[in-house]
């Protein structure tokens, strides 16, 4: 989010909510918080109960920590979510769909 000076206040003020949720999270600490221990592996990366978004969660965490190294030399990590509905899931961080804000990626050509 890009903001002008004279509008700094504003933007902090409707930063609010979201800085507000981000804080009750605790996504990047090193250690797996306790409601990550009853976390069911979900398929289609959304809550296996509800169907919901990870953007509904109410927490997340993600194991940085334990990378596992794919044949290309990429890394994934395990996220895990408890959803508002109260179910905990957890997904492979490759498994996360392509967001809308990201460039398209290229095209291989095929002869």
């Amino acid at each position: 989010m890009s903001c002008q000076k004279s509008n700094r206040q504003r933007c902090i003020e409707s930063s609010a909510p979201f800085l507000a949720l981000i804080n009750r999270m605790d996504a990047f600490d090193p250690i797996a918080p306790a409601w990550t221990e009853t976390a069911i592996h979900a398929q289609g990366f959304c809550c296996p109960t509800c169907r919901s978004s990870p953007m509904a969660a109410q927490r997340a965490w993600i194991n940085r920590r334990s990378p596992v190294f794919m044949e290309d030399y990429r890394r994934k990590w395990q996220e895990f979510y408890q959803c508002e509905c109260g179910c905990v899931w957890w997904a492979w961080s490759d498994e996360r769909p392509p967001s809308p804000l990201s460039p398209p990626e290229p095209q291989e050509e095929h002869w």
